[in-house]
């Protein structure tokens, strides 16, 4: 929860006294600290284990 709370975008917190929401109006350009909420996550590739090994973690 304090992960989320850290990591709040203004756009989010809908208080008219830290962001105008009145004149907001949109550029087209992506933000890169715009909402990420329904990005593709990208995982990192686990490399290939020899002999077709499967590690398994419970």
């Amino acid at each position: 929860m304090f992960t989320a709370l850290q990591n709040v975008v203004p756009s989010h917190l809908m208080d008219a006294k830290l962001h105008d929401f009145k004149n907001l109006q949109t550029t087209g350009v992506p933000d890169e600290n715009g909402d990420h909420a329904f990005d593709e996550e990208e995982f990192p590739t686990a490399p290939a284990l020899p002999g077709g090994v499967q590690v398994v973690t419970l």
